[in-house]
Formats: C-alpha cells, sequence, structure tokens
C-alpha cells in the first residue's frame, strides 16, 4: 500500500510549484519580501498561521506512532518493545512540538493583539488535549479489526517521510545559514546582511549569534521548517485515507486528500513570507525536500518492507 499512494502526476505538480518557488525567488526575493512583510507585525494571516500551520502534520505523526503501537501486538517481545519505543517517541515529539510553536510563536504577539502572554500556555494545553484526543480516538476506532501489518507500513511510510525532511532541513539551514527577512528589513539592512540562498556560511548563524547577540534562529531562513513540515500532509492524508474502509480502494480520495495537503501546504508557505520569516526560494526549498522524501520514501521502502 505504499508503492502507490500518490501518482507520478501529483509529485509532478507538487515538484513544479516547488521549483517555480525556488527559480522566481532567485531573481525576486528581496523585492518580493520586503513588498508583503508587514514590519509592524500585525498581519493576521502571517501571525494565525505561523502557530498552527505545523499541527496538522504532527497530529498525522502523533497518528502514525499511535498505528505501530497498535499494530506491534502480533509480532515478537522485541519488535513490540521496539515499536512502543519509537511510537511513544513520536507521539511525544509531535506533542512537544505543538505546544511549542503554538506559544512561542503567539506568545510574540500578545501584547499587540490584548491578550495575556500567561493565557498562550493554557490555550495551548486545551488546544493540543483536543486535537490529540480526538485524532487518537479516530485511529483506536478505525483499527480494531485492521490488519497489523498494513497498519504498521502506513505508520512506518509516514514517520520516514517525518524524519528524512526534519534531518535535511535542519542540516541545511545550518549549512546556509541565511538571515532572515524580518531581521534584515527591520534589522541591520540589506547592504550587510542579504544573500541569494545558493552563498553558503556554514554555522554562520552560531557565530553570529554570538557576535551580535540574537538568537541564531534570525540566522536560518533556507529552508523554510514550516512550509516542509506543513507540506508533510500532503504524503500522511492519503496513507491515512486508507484506514478508511469506504476511501481505500479510491484513487479519488487519495487525490483529494494530497491536493487538500498540498494547499495546506502552499498555504503555509505564503504565510510565512508574509510574516517576514522566510523568502520566497526558502519556502520552495521547504516543499522540494519534502516532496523528494515523500518520493524516495516511496519509491525505497516497498522494497525494504518486501510489500
Amino acid at each position: 500500500m505504499t508503492r502507490n499512494f500518490i501518482k507520478a502526476r501529483e509529485y509532478i505538480v507538487l515538484i513544479a510549484v516547488a521549483l517555480a518557488m525556488i527559480i522566481t525567488g532567485s531573481f525576486v526575493d528581496f523585492q518580493f519580501s520586503k513588498s508583503v512583510y508587514d514590519a509592524v507585525h500585525t498581519n493576521l494571516f502571517g501571525v494565525i498561521m505561523s502557530g498552527i500551520a505545523e499541527i496538522p502534520s504532527y497530529l498525522a505523526m502523533a497518528a502514525a506512532g499511535l498505528l505501530l503501537i497498535l499494530a506491534s501486538k502480533e509480532i515478537k517481545k522485541v519488535g513490540q518493545v521496539f515499536s512502543w519505543i519509537i511510537g511513544l517517541g513520536v507521539i511525544g515529539f509531535s506533542v512537544y512540538n505543538s505546544f511549542d510553536t503554538f506559544t512561542e510563536n503567539y506568545g510574540m504577539y500578545a501584547d499587540q493583539f490584548g491578550c495575556s502572554e500567561t493565557l498562550i500556555p493554557i490555550l495551548a494545553v486545551i488546544v493540543i488535549v483536543l486535537l490529540f484526543g480526538f485524532t487518537g480516538f479516530i485511529i483506536i476506532w478505525k483499527c480494531r479489526n485492521k490488519d497489523r501489518t498494513y497498519m504498521r507500513h502506513i505508520a512506518i511510510a509516514i514517520i520516514v517521510i517525518s524524519v528524512l525532511q526534519l534531518v535535511v532541513v535542519t542540516g541545511a539551514k545550518f549549512i546556509i545559514s541565511r538571515p532572515r527577512p524580518r531581521y534584515i528589513i527591520d534589522g541591520l539592512g540589506v547592504e550587510q546582511q542579504y544573500r541569494e540562498w545558493w552563498e553558503f556560511r556554514p554555522f554562520a548563524n552560531i557565530k553570529n549569534a554570538e557576535s551580535t547577540g540574537f538568537s541564531k534562529g534570525n540566522w536560518q531562513s533556507c529552508p523554510s521548517g514550516h512550509s516542509g513540515t506543513a507540506i508533510e500532509l500532503a504524503f500522511a492524508l492519503p496513507l491515512l485515507v486508507l484506514l478508511f474502509d469506504d476511501w481505500k480502494n479510491s484513487q479519488r480520495a487519495r487525490l483529494i486528500a494530497f491536493y487538500v495537503g498540498m494547499a495546506w501546504g502552499v498555504l503555509t508557505a505564503f504565510s510565512r513570507i508574509y510574516a517576514g520569516a522566510h523568502f520566497l526560494s526558502d519556502v520552495g526549498a521547504g516543499l522540494l525536500i519534502t516532496s523528494l522524501a515523500g518520493l524516495l520514501t516511496q519509491l525505497i521502502l516497498p522494497l525494504i518492507l518486501k510489500e
């Protein structure tokens, strides 16, 4: 089931969109970001998306972790322990990062929107408990009589795509060390800080943070982590659709799931530009990395799992 969950046509569309962003950004990155960035940080679109854009993908990751645990009942003891460790780790990672992205991004703007900063963690807990609780309920309900191998393969595919994306995006941020648009526009000026995405400065984010006192995150613009994580939904949803008996044999259902996930990823990408967090080429790079991670997983994983 992990061999054909996304067709070649969908990969072509998604990779074409990502490449178009990167190529266009290579010519107009700074001009485009400066024209759409809201320098007073009060745009609702950018602010709202900054706190929730990654959460749907984290919900999918948590669902994969739970699937891995539920699918461990009929395998050897060592395999069960291993599945529980990975499953709980993935769930914990997803919950923690959802809480972190919610509190960090909304806490940054709390005063400007007349909200007490102390309320943000409380709201985060409420939202996370409701969303993750509902997701867990659906997964347990739908997987009562499912084939364990089937469940395990779906879970592994989602987790592998997420891990590949995380490793490559995080590593690239440190290698490229590109400053964020809002830091350039509000801070030191383009002549001192702006550079193109291909002008790598390995680990300059750490050096600049030490010399200026600013967070190293200000030099982690490329690639966009929010965009890379958000677009994971385009791969996770078609896989999770396979758990529903009415939809698992429907190519149309998987197609709708893919484009819903893709739309969310592209919306997230533009929200990051609007918030001054990334250039156009940065978000395109985030989309491209996850797309290639999905393609690589779909090509190689079935061979490893012997589907």
